[in-house]
């Protein structure tokens, strides 16, 4: 969960302060609400995530390929 609060600089700055009011237990609840209110918002919208890293999307996306051209051919062997 500390990922996420440490996701973006906006994120962390909420996590404490509401740490900070309600405690660490509460503060983790109000972070996953407000990450799930974010996803919710991307899919409505079709839009990208605002503080993504473009580098590791980039590889993610290319060893994806990679891995899906893996399956196809050991479907197509079998």
């Amino acid at each position: 969960m500390f990922h996420f609060a440490n996701s973006s600089p906006d994120m962390h700055t909420f996590y404490e302060s509401t740490k900070a009011r309600r405690g660490a237990g509460r503060s983790r609840i109000a972070v996953l609400r407000r990450l799930f209110s974010i996803m919710r918002r991307m899919l409505l919208d079709d839009i990208d995530y605002r503080w993504k890293d473009d580098i590791n999307v980039h590889n993610k996306l290319v060893d994806y390929a990679a891995e899906m051209k893996n399956i196809e051919i050991l479907a197509g062997s079998a």
